[in-house]
């Protein structure tokens, strides 16, 4: 009899530890998708501020030969 309770005991434990173990797989591989998500969004971030100052500096660069072009033809 005791030795039937031992093993239901240890039956029970093991089936908890898979559900726990399942739990924690489930929630690393949501953060892992998170985490490549907040990254994506990051670089995308990055890659707008690069591409917004190279538009801001050929703008500059235009309006600059553009005045100077009527500073002479003037």
């Amino acid at each position: 009899m005791k030795s039937d309770c031992e093993k239901e005991i240890v039956e029970v434990v093991a089936q908890i530890h898979k559900k726990h173990d399942i739990k924690l797989q489930e929630i690393e591989s949501d953060f892992q998708c998170k985490k490549k998500e907040m990254n994506d969004n990051q670089n995308k971030v990055l890659m707008n501020k690069i591409l917004a100052e190279a538009f801001k500096t050929k703008c500059m660069d235009s309006r600059a030969s553009s005045t100077l072009g009527k500073q002479q033809g003037g």
